[in-house]
């Protein structure tokens, strides 16, 4: 199994000074639909999803049944 992820976090979303939500939103869409296309058109998967790097370990894991404790 390969984990193939690309994240996108906007790190001034948390910070001590007061922030518009409104531009906030409005800046990671922008960057949201060119991180997209820059991946659609080098032929990678650009699927939105809230899957986690934990959760794919989980399930590798439990594939694998040499990995597993009996």
């Amino acid at each position: 199994m390969v984990l193939s992820q690309c994240e996108l976090e906007y790190l001034r979303s948390r910070s001590v000074l007061q922030q518009d939500r409104d531009e906030v939103l409005s800046e990671m869409h922008r960057i949201d639909t060119w991180l997209s296309s820059h991946l659609s058109s080098r032929g990678w998967a650009t699927e939105h999803t809230f899957y986690s790097k934990r959760s794919f370990l989980r399930e590798a894991v439990a594939a694998r049944s040499d990995l597993t404790s009996s």
